[in-house]
């Protein structure tokens, strides 16, 4: 097992900074996500990790050592690209074995570790077969292998599913994460999928334009965004998002809409609310989950006009907009209101008010809200 950190990581290409002051630590056995869209920094921080790429300014260190400038050999490190990067000319076998090799281990030993590891990863049957004769995930597993072999300090994996097809990525994270589990090997995985990162990570680091948006668990990432992009990239569907104007005079504390429709909020959310100052811009955010179908029209909920109903089976997404010509928003619901609801109906919609969540309006950071009313948080970045 092994621990990374990178300390204010930067690199520039030109007059474009890919990768912007990124601090991480990575604890022994931990499974650390990068995720966020194309062109976010992801990729090039692993490859800097990996020395495949120069850092323009910051500190690599892995169990201690700093391997900024060191080549990627002396890093102990082991990688996995999209592409499975096999050589075609070799067996499994000899695919599996060829670092081993290189470094002239015992004959005895290389046939051990091969067998062991082609039992863990269920591909015993293919030693003797070479990159062609093998399916899309059996080549995956092969690369899989061939970096597990060399037990390294740190796995690097870029992508390493993408070129699945839906099954059997969903079978192969799984794989890969008790695979991982069982080695306690630290391993950095940078993918785009919002639902790899979720299912797969015991961190999850959250990127857009080169900069880090937030470090955290995946279920605080999920339910306590930093702010409306993480809010928006992370969840499917994304939460909720609905500009509000807080009115805390009088009693109830009522939030208002620029579309013309108000809502009170209920104790003790409402006491809290009052501490703040009046006529505050904010950003109300809420998952689809915790928008439930009022039964009575006068409960105080959201004003909601179907659009579109999708049937999933074994849930009911609601898309429509809040109000008339207000934001889209999705309400996730049990089956049984298949027969009572109509693209075109107006309803209303109540928030789970103790999961809401706020933003600032003017630059989408997270608002904490404790029993001193609305701050803002000290940093975006949680650890």
């Amino acid at each position: 097992m092994g621990h990374a950190e990178l300390r204010d990581l930067t690199r520039v290409f030109g007059d474009v900074v890919a990768v912007d002051h990124v601090d991480l630590s990575m604890a022994d056995g931990e499974f650390v996500v990068l995720v966020g869209p194309s062109g976010c920094g992801k990729t090039t921080t692993l490859r800097m990790i990996a020395g495949l790429e120069t850092v323009s300014s910051g500190q690599i260190l892995i169990d201690g050592s700093d391997v900024t400038n060191a080549p990627p050999r002396a890093r102990d490190i082991a990688m996995v690209f999209q592409s499975y990067a096999l050589y075609p000319h070799m067996t499994v076998a000899r695919n599996l074995s060829y670092h081993l090799r290189l470094r002239r281990r015992p004959k005895h030993e290389i046939n051990e570790r091969v067998q062991r590891i082609a039992a863990a990863l269920d591909i015993e049957a293919l030693l003797d077969r070479r990159p062609a004769q093998l399916s899309g995930g059996q080549r995956q597993r092969v690369a899989l292998g061939r970096a597990i072999i060399r037990e390294p300090t740190l796995f690097l994996m870029d992508e390493p599913l993408s070129n699945l097809d839906a099954k059997l990525r969903v079978q192969t994270r799984a794989e890969i994460v008790a695979l991982q589990r069982r080695l306690g090997v630290t391993t950095v995985y940078v993918t785009h999928d919002q639902t790899e990162a979720m299912t797969m990570g015991s961190k999850i680091v959250v990127m857009k334009d080169g900069r880090v948006q937030q470090i955290d668990s995946p279920a605080r990432v999920y339910s306590d965004p930093a702010n409306t992009f993480v809010a928006q990239f992370i969840g499917s569907p994304a939460m909720n998002l609905v500009q509000v104007e807080l009115v805390p005079d009088g009693d109830p504390v009522r939030l208002r809409s620029p579309g013309g429709w108000s809502v009170d909020v209920p104790e003790p959310l409402a006491g809290r609310l009052r501490a703040t100052a009046p006529e505050r811009a904010l950003v109300m955010g809420v998952r689809p989950e915790d928008l439930h179908l009022a039964s009575d029209p006068d409960s105080g909920g959201l004003p909601f006009e179907v659009v579109v109903i999708e049937n999933l089976g074994h849930e009911v997404l609601i898309d429509g907009t809040v109000g008339e010509h207000g934001p889209r928003a999705v309400v996730r619901a049990g089956t049984g209101l298949l027969d009572r609801l109509r693209p075109g109906d107006r309803i209303q919609v109540r928030p789970d008010w103790p999961r809401v969540r706020f933003f600032s309006a003017n630059d989408g950071s997270a608002v904490v809200l404790d029993q001193h009313g609305l701050r803002q948080r000290d940093e975006v970045t949680v650890r």
